[in-house]
């Protein structure tokens, strides 16, 4: 019986260890706003402690200050799913960009977004489930945003037509989201997609992150963290796989140096992906900074792409 009670009491214990790491790392209370650049908060300083925010905080303030149109769905699973649109031009394409874990859309694109607007092209900028405006308590490492991201496709394709052309933009999760929803079914109006620093499976970037923590041990508990409490599991199979059915041009951009997600997980699905693809990596660029380092060589890669698989007709 004593050894019974222990059992119960070691099972007790994981479970509670699980359901930390869970709440550590896939969940999320979204602030009903796009945090911490939309007003001073405490959340705002601690953002500012970081220079490269300092230097580039213009950029995002440019996108807060914006007209825009707020548009939404619901996802399968019953979340109200926040977005705004640019409207910069009535007949030139869309991009859909979808940011990363933990970011918003203003933050993760920083002049990104001034340079697909430079291009010509208008832009829906959503907030991915578990994020900002968006509802939702779990982050699922693109294993249930990619059917998100797949509903917005449909709702733009609805909204402005079959005739208008639109086009995919992840950044970090969101580049692994657009990424697994390449086999799925898009509409014939997605004519590419693009995706700035995206990881291979949800799996590898757990597993990544913990054994740079010295963690590796608690993976299982992870997963079962992330069973439990969030309902997903976490799945060797990804982006990496979801690429292989792929018939859109894919262009993977990644920093060589991003010390998050390694740029050889772009290299990895570049070297998987069928369909027409072109790999762009920047040699001293860190997570989602290819743009900061080299705007210009940036820019004219997205020229060249959008140009080609994303014409705009006048």
């Amino acid at each position: 019986m004593v050894v019974f009670y222990i059992l119960i009491g070691i099972a007790a214990l994981l479970i509670v260890i699980a359901a930390v790491l869970y709440f550590i790392t896939l969940y999320s209370k979204p602030k009903r706003r796009l945090i911490p650049w939309d007003m001073p908060t405490k959340d705002h300083e601690k953002h500012m402690a970081d220079p490269d925010l300092v230097l580039t905080e213009g950029w995002i303030r440019e996108i807060l200050d914006l007209p825009y149109e707020s548009v939404g769905i619901t996802s399968r699973d019953g979340l109200k799913l926040a977005g705004r649109y640019y409207s910069f031009s009535e007949s030139a394409p869309v991009v859909i960009m979808i940011h990363g874990y933990k970011g918003d859309g203003p933050a993760d694109f920083r002049g990104i977004f001034q340079a697909v607007r430079s291009l010509g092209y208008n832009i829906l900028l959503v907030s991915q489930r578990s994020h900002s405006e968006s509802e939702g308590r779990t982050i699922a490492l693109s294993l249930r945003e990619r059917f998100d991201c797949l509903d917005w496709a449909r709702f733009a394709a609805e909204k402005f037509g079959p005739e208008r052309d639109l086009a995919l933009f992840g950044a970090s999760m969101g580049a692994a989201t657009v990424l697994a929803s390449s086999e799925l079914d898009l509409p014939e109006s997605v004519k590419c997609i693009a995706a700035d620093c995206g990881f291979t499976s949800s799996k590898a970037i757990v597993i990544k992150i913990m054994r740079e923590l010295k963690l590796p041990f608690l993976y299982p508990l992870v997963w079962l963290g992330a069973f439990l409490f969030g309902g997903i599991r976490i799945t060797p199979k990804g982006a990496v796989d979801a690429v292989k059915k792929n018939t859109r041009p894919l262009l993977f951009i990644h920093g060589e140096k991003d010390a998050f997600v390694p740029c050889d997980m772009s290299r990895e699905m570049y070297k998987a992906a069928a369909g027409e693809k072109r790999l762009v990596t920047f040699e001293n660029a860190t997570h989602l900074h290819s743009y900061i380092f080299n705007p210009e060589a940036y820019t004219k890669e997205l020229s060249d792409f959008f140009g080609k698989y994303l014409p705009i007709h006048k």
